[in-house]
């Protein structure tokens, strides 16, 4: 004898759809953060290869800021030394560049770690605010990206600065000099201290790629906030990170930054430790995680600049 078959009640539907949904959601989450994941690479991928192109048209030169108290700017602000230049230069793109005339540099500016990607999509051509400049996981760059108000920044410099941060070995010599003249990591992880000596023979300028000794060890970008590290994002120097590097070889990988060689600065003096303490700009979101620690600079401070390596 045959019995009918039941329908399913709306109730049971929605049942097991929301229980299929929970099922589901851990899994679709996880294919989210790996979509990101690999996005994120793939941005720092063509941020690398844009540096790339642009070392080949300016004679080997790395993609940074190139201005000099002396550089010729009619109309331009004086420049007290090269970090100022720098200062300047950053200013001149964005008024060009993005278009707005009446910008004017915040004070005490320091741009070569996290703007030196207005260099390169000034030379290329593109926005100041580039998808290829921006993690996806990182929640106010993203929200800016997007023409979403998102936190207001203390100065609107921020909205055209960038996940990845070029390496300090990119605009400075391999040691400090004789006449005093050092650029080290400031006050936290955010700051940079900078003297250009007594006789002024510490220069900012460009390095070049044929100064490298170690094109697949020697890191050139990196993520400031390890956005995908398993548990939680962290400061890229913290050892228990895992942020997305992009090597002069032209590979991106993700490495633990515990496996990286010790941080350095040398001088006439010999070797001194690298250390950065990390105090989160909250304006950013970056995390809370590991707030108020010193952490070895790492492929931040590569001992021996761009002739050292931070990786074996």
């Amino acid at each position: 004898m045959k019995h009918a078959r039941r329908a399913f009640t709306l109730v049971e539907v929605t049942l097991l759809l929301t229980l299929g949904a929970a099922l589901l959601a851990p899994a679709l989450a996880a294919a989210r953060r790996g979509d990101s994941k690999t996005k994120c690479q793939m941005n720092l991928k063509q941020t690398l290869v844009a540096g790339m192109n642009y070392a080949v048209d300016f004679k080997d030169s790395l993609p940074t800021f190139w201005w000099t108290p002396d550089s010729p700017a009619p109309g331009d602000r004086p420049r007290a030394d090269d970090l100022e230049a720098a200062a300047r230069q950053g200013e001149n793109i964005i008024r060009r560049s993005a278009k707005v005339p009446e910008f004017q540099a915040p004070a005490a500016w320091q741009p070569h770690a996290a703007w030196s990607t207005i260099v390169i999509a000034s030379y290329m051509d593109v926005p100041l605010t580039d998808p290829m400049t921006v993690c996806p996981q990182d929640p106010v760059r993203s929200a800016w990206l997007k023409g979403e108000a998102g936190p207001k920044p203390p100065h609107e410099a921020w909205r055209y600065s960038s996940s990845y941060s070029l390496s300090p070995s990119a605009h400075t010599p391999g040691s400090f000099t004789p006449d005093g003249g050092l650029y080290k990591q400031g006050a936290d992880h955010s700051v940079v201290e900078y003297r250009p000596g007594d006789q002024k023979s510490y220069r900012l300028k460009p390095r070049r790629l044929g100064e490298v000794m170690f094109p697949s060890q020697k890191v050139l970008w990196s993520e400031d906030i390890a956005w995908h590290t398993e548990g939680g994002p962290r400061f890229a120097l913290d050892p228990a990170a895992t942020p997305a590097l992009g090597f002069v070889d032209g590979s991106v990988r993700v490495a633990q930054t515990s496996t990286a060689m010790a941080a350095a600065y040398t001088g006439p003096e010999g070797e001194q430790p690298a250390m950065v303490k990390y105090v989160p700009r909250e304006f950013l979101g970056e995390p809370a995680a590991g707030k108020g620690l010193e952490f070895d600079g790492a492929f931040r401070w590569t001992k021996g600049g761009m002739s050292g390596r931070d990786f074996r």
